[in-house]
């Protein structure tokens, strides 16, 4: 009889561990998150980047430089706009790398991606996404620059890397996006600017490049 006790309790045990583990609970809010103060965003193009510390007048000048390029990649420029140094940079589309780095050219790896929140809007929705971001990562690892690239519905076959990811703003542009969408890209954007990478190396240097990462909403 001890020995069946003894089995129950470790079985029930395990099974504790297992959903405790297994179920990550969704980080709900009931409004979109508050924009720190050293973030833009522009909702016209569904853009945020880090205003330089360095720099006077950065959302001036983003502005006049936005009206003269409204169909142009921001991230492509940001180093030039506010004349920071090291302006090349290679462009990573891969959503997925490998944590290993076996070489001194290798492309920026993830250390840390947070979870979006999701807003009572959004879960009322109830139509999983998946909004893919292109980032600007700098010679750190940490972001300057984050822009929707596209927003397409969830599914356990979901490509992982999203087509024709060279074209400047995105497809997007064609979509009619829904209150939900929208605010599910706002936080898609405040979690890629809270991401942080190795960063990517050419040459045995550190260089700024851009990619492209998903964020999935499973509602």
């Amino acid at each position: 009889m001890d020995y069946v006790m003894k089995y129950v309790r470790i079985t029930i045990l395990f099974f504790f561990f297992f959903v405790t583990f297994s179920c990550v609970p969704k980080v709900i809010v009931s409004k979109p998150s508050p924009l720190p103060q050293s973030f833009y965003f522009d909702k016209d193009y569904y853009l945020i980047f880090r205003i330089p510390k360095t720099v006077k007048y950065p959302v001036e000048k983003y502005n006049y430089w936005k009206g003269k390029n409204s169909y142009s990649s921001f991230l492509n420029s940001y180093t030039e706009l506010f004349h920071l140094d090291d302006m090349a940079y290679n462009e990573y589309n891969s959503a997925i790398f490998s944590k290993k780095i076996k070489s001194s050219n290798h492309p920026p790896v993830i250390l840390k991606k947070p979870r979006p929140r999701i807003t009572e809007v959004a879960l009322k929705a109830g139509k999983s996404k998946i909004v893919w971001i292109k980032v600007l990562i700098d010679k750190t690892g940490k972001i300057l620059a984050a822009q929707l690239w596209d927003v397409s519905d969830y599914s356990p076959s979901s490509k992982d890397i999203p087509l024709d990811a060279h074209d400047p703003l995105g497809p997007w542009l064609m979509k009619d996006l829904t209150e939900a969408e929208e605010q599910m890209i706002y936080e898609a954007l405040i979690a890629a600017m809270n991401m942080k990478f190795v960063p990517a190396e050419q040459n045995n240097k550190s260089i700024r490049v851009i990619m492209t990462v998903p964020f999935k909403f499973k509602l």
